[in-house]
């Protein structure tokens, strides 16, 4: 078990109580009280969440996330489709990479290229290379990793707002990146270099998570304890508008539906 991974067990196959002659999977996946990171974001902007989640925390959630990549990285996975609302929220607040519907295992090579046309893919969060030639790496993982990044900076609104899908690949072959917004100068280039053409310029996962820590280490410490217990009080006040555990069962359930169709 690793921290920052969420960990998906398979339960084998058990009867469907209405057809006793067919098995059904079970997957099992831990319990994260707050749902998917892009959703708590959202409710925070709109301010469905009544409280400020603050800019130390911010960081947090991108270091727990770089840590998660660089484990799955040094296992030899790629996830493919590493955004916001694939990555889970505890009520420690403690962020873990989710969702590997996508995710391929690179055994003997260290790249994957696409075959099968007919798969819905995260266009948004794509590298430039994997647009262009269905081609994925850990860099590819990394340029995701950027967007991602932008995703927590801007609580969870859509990168590329204006451009569509179709557009997407000539917006970025001429140069153009998502704009710095709000974002702190440092962090903006750290995003930059995620999005770098080459992607062998691009930082690894570690480097990446080195550098979140750096940044984090030039603002003023956040007593954890109180963080956790305001972040959780605005949650419990926004309990009429969503149930977190609700948000568990639908991801459960798409993420079910997911697996079995595809290996059917």
């Amino acid at each position: 078990k690793y921290s920052d991974v969420c960990s998906t067990f398979y339960g084998g196959l058990f009867p469907d109580p209405g057809r006793s002659s067919i098995h059904v999977p079970l997957v099992i996946l831990p319990f994260m009280e707050h749902g998917d990171l892009h959703s708590f974001l959202k409710a925070t902007r709109y301010g469905d969440v009544p409280m400020f989640v603050p800019y130390q925390s911010l960081l947090g959630f991108m270091i727990d996330i770089a840590a998660g990549m660089e484990y799955l990285s040094l296992q030899g996975f790629l996830h493919r489709d590493l955004a916001a609302r694939n990555c889970m929220l505890g009520d420690d607040l403690h962020v873990c990479v989710a969702d590997f519907g996508l995710s391929k295992n690179i055994y003997s090579s260290n790249y994957y290229r696409q075959t099968n046309m007919d798969v819905n893919m995260p266009v948004r969060w794509m590298a430039i290379e994997s647009l262009s030639d269905f081609l994925y790496t850990t860099k590819s993982d990394v340029w995701s990793f950027g967007i991602t990044m932008w995703e927590i900076t801007s609580r969870g609104k859509m990168p590329y707002p204006g451009i569509s899908g179709h557009e997407l690949l000539d917006f970025l072959e001429n140069g153009h990146r998502l704009k710095q917004g709000d974002n702190d100068s440092k962090l903006y280039e750290l995003m930059l270099s995620c999005w770098h053409r080459d992607p062998s310029q691009r930082p690894g996962f570690g480097e990446l998570g080195q550098s979140l820590k750096a940044l984090l280490s030039e603002l003023p410490p956040l007593e954890a304890s109180n963080e956790a217990h305001y972040i959780n009080l605005g949650l419990e006040a926004a309990g009429d508008h969503q149930d977190s555990a609700e948000v568990l069962k639908i991801f459960l359930y798409k993420y079910i539906i997911f697996h079995f169709s595809k290996n059917r």
